[in-house]
């Protein structure tokens, strides 16, 4: 064997012992509206634009010791941890998240990468379903209307108002969604604006003009 050969095998011997690893993600801990779940690696998150998310901690494979950094891929938070990467232990409103943070630009898919240090262990996909009205039925008098975002509605001064029923693209905004009346005072054609929300998040509006008998 030559002299070269017998210098270069501590050397590659040396480097095998050195490879590091990087462990994979198994599974993300997060808190959803205040109720915490685990999703596995290969699972996706689904959330509707308006829920709460709170990403806790990472769970590594064959690891006691968890990832160093949750980081909710495109979010900037507020004050002081605006520059920083890592999320956890911290309220992100969904309702706020931008398209261009998304990995389509479309503002339904995103990504929390578990890393430590420069080391990327895994990730999870995010689904975000953004509420859209179906169809909200008002009762006026005994009669029914059927309304969808953005239509005006008239009615008499005195009228009785009662909302019957709402159908969105998810059952779960259904049973959930509040409507707030709010009053117009620079709209002569648009007086009560009818606000439809999914938690914090408002999502579309009906209008009510009143007309004189």
């Amino acid at each position: 064997m030559r002299l070269w050969h017998l210098l270069l095998l501590p050397l590659l011997h040396a480097a095998a012992v050195e490879a590091v690893v990087t462990p994979r993600l198994d599974r993300v801990r997060v808190r959803i509206n205040g109720s915490e779940q685990e999703i596995r690696r290969k699972e996706r998150l689904e959330l509707i634009r308006g829920d709460d998310l709170t990403l806790l901690y990472a769970v590594l494979e064959g690891q006691a010791k968890g990832a160093e950094i949750l980081n909710f891929v495109g979010y900037r938070g507020e004050g002081p941890r605006r520059w920083q990467n890592d999320d956890r232990d911290i309220v992100i409103p969904t309702g706020g998240l931008k398209k261009g943070w998304s990995l389509n630009k479309m503002g339904n898919l995103y990504k929390i990468e578990a890393r430590s240090g420069d080391r990327v262990h895994g990730d999870i996909t995010v689904s975000l379903l953004t509420p859209e009205l179906q169809s909200l039925t008002l009762d006026i008098k005994g009669v029914q209307h059927h309304l969808r975002d953005g239509e005006v509605l008239d009615m008499g001064p005195d009228d009785p108002i009662q909302v019957v029923d709402v159908k969105t693209n998810s059952s779960v905004v259904d049973d959930k969604v509040r409507v707030e009346f709010k009053d117009i005072k620079n709209d002569a054609n648009r007086q009560v604006e009818l606000r439809l929300l999914y938690r914090s998040y408002a999502f579309a509006s009906v209008y009510l003009h009143t007309v004189a008998k």
